[in-house]
């Protein structure tokens, strides 16, 4: 049985509304995506089953080692997804030549700048984007994609909302 090594993370960068801060940034949260579930039991039921009722909120953190004057400027945009946050990734494995790219496209609002404590030496600045939408892309190719706001959840371009939009008479994407 012959194994391969993971693929792993061997660098990244960050670009804020198309301007690159990725020398300023320490670590990125990337965003959690995660069913809004509600137990359901009824009748002769064993147990409580959980029922999707859509998503929960969106959001990524972003620390960096200064008060970075992009995120800054994000925070004058008070748009639901006027603030749009690229992060770029190379991975590979350790037995293999080949690099694989991953992005994450994050569109939202700064909902909180956490400047944090003063003193000698480097400081950190958290910035949280909560996000409207989300797309990751593999070596270009999306993976998926999200918008809260026109209930698109495509993944790898099936958009599994279409039946609900149907069932509303709006348009399906």
């Amino acid at each position: 049985m012959s194994g391969t090594m993971p693929k792993i993370l061997k660098n990244f960068t960050l670009f804020i509304n198309g301007d690159h801060v990725g020398t300023k940034i320490k670590s990125i949260t990337l965003p959690k995506i995660e069913r809004k579930t509600e137990e359901w039991k009824a009748g002769p039921m064993s147990g409580p089953v959980k029922v999707t009722l859509g998503l929960n909120a969106m959001s990524m953190e972003i620390t960096a080692g200064e008060e970075n004057a992009e995120a800054l400027k994000a925070w004058a945009d008070l748009s639901h997804s006027g603030t749009v946050f690229r992060f770029a990734s190379a991975h590979s494995a350790d037995d293999s030549t080949a690099t694989q790219a991953i992005g994450i496209m994050a569109r939202g609002k700064l909902s909180t700048i956490d400047f944090g404590s003063a003193g000698d030496g480097l400081k950190e600045t958290k910035f949280t984007l909560d996000m409207t939408v989300y797309q990751r892309t593999v070596d270009g190719v999306e993976q998926m994609y999200i918008d809260m706001l026109n209930c698109v959840e495509r993944v790898d371009g099936v958009n599994i909302t279409n039946p609900i939009l149907a069932a509303l008479g709006l348009t399906t994407v």
